[in-house]
């Protein structure tokens, strides 16, 4: 994963402003509570220009989110304009878009489903380098609360206070990363990103809907496919991770991004294996439009203009 840079424009309530300039109420109910539904989205260059990666999935999982504060109006044709808008505006090639999709109404009310609901999107320009450094990863302590006590589907702010919390305990003890685990002790993710391991040439990933749905986790799934590499979904304990040949973590931040530590554990030769490289490449293939149908089914063009 490439730095970010942050853009001059930002999406907020319809119009396009400065980002300086971008604020919203102290009282608002999604700073207060967490209300908000979010996506990130990705952005690459391609020979046909500018693309989003995964659009018409981000969008799904974003009506899913907001389907549990009751909210049906907000249109997926004006959150696809309002990406274009932030995307041309600010000339964005390679890039990187937070999406949050809030209620804009005071805190002083509890249930948000009656406010009118804004769109606010960030954008950040990104370089095409390839990915990003392995990283090594700490065990969480909080761990992830028994499907059916949260919603595993959603995409929503409040959620992520205990994902920051691991993450950034992680860091003090000199990891990069937190890797989450289940009540029951079986690896649920990595801290905002999908996990998989590589066991004699298969790849292993936990089962939904324990884990978040992941746009990219998907990609990779059908990269596999095209590679012929075999994809199963299994609960996976944490010694299967610390006894894998290679492990990785896929989502729109990181993208494909491998894992060489555990803790104190080395995984297989502590450099990116093989299988991890060949998805690498083809990942990087796919989202610069070179591979055919799984480039046509997964960038999103600018529309043609009528």
């Amino acid at each position: 994963m490439s730095a970010l840079t942050p853009c001059a424009w930002t999406f907020l309530a319809g119009q396009l402003v400065p980002a300086e300039r971008a604020f919203i109420s102290a009282d608002n109910h999604a700073f207060n509570f967490g209300t908000g539904a979010f996506e990130s989205f990705r952005v690459y260059a391609t020979p046909r220009g500018p693309a989003i990666l995964g659009l018409r999935r981000h969008l799904d999982r974003l009506r899913g989110s907001l389907h549990y504060f009751a909210v049906s109006d907000v249109d997926s044709a004006q959150v696809t304009n309002a990406l274009w808008s932030t995307i041309d505006q600010n000339g964005i090639e390679n890039g990187y878009l937070r999406l949050l999709v809030f209620p804009a109404g005071s805190c002083a009310q509890f249930d948000p489903s009656n406010y009118r609901w804004e769109t606010l999107i960030v954008g950040f320009h990104t370089a095409s380098a390839g990915p990003g450094e392995p990283l090594r990863l700490g065990v969480a302590q909080v761990r992830r609360p028994p499907v059916g006590s949260t919603l595993p589907r959603a995409k929503m702010a409040g959620f992520y206070a205990a994902d920051v919390a691991s993450h950034a305990a992680v860091r003090r003890e000199g990891f990069d990363d937190a890797l989450v685990l289940h009540h029951d002790g079986t690896v649920c993710e990595v801290t905002g990103a999908n996990v998989f391991l590589v066991k004699d040439g298969e790849l292993l990933t936990p089962v939904l809907p324990g884990t978040i749905a992941g746009v990219t986790r998907r990609l990779i799934i059908d990269l596999a496919a095209s590679l012929d590499i075999l994809v199963r979904e299994a609960p996976l304990p944490l010694a299967d991770f610390a006894m894998a040949d290679e492990v990785f973590i896929t989502g729109t931040f990181h993208e494909l991004r491998s894992i060489i530590a555990i803790g104190d554990g080395t995984i297989g030769s502590g450099v990116p294996g093989i299988v991890t490289r060949r998805l690498q490449e083809r990942f990087i293939e796919v989202t610069r439009g070179v591979v055919g149908s799984l480039s046509t089914e997964w960038l999103t063009h600018r529309p043609v203009s009528a």
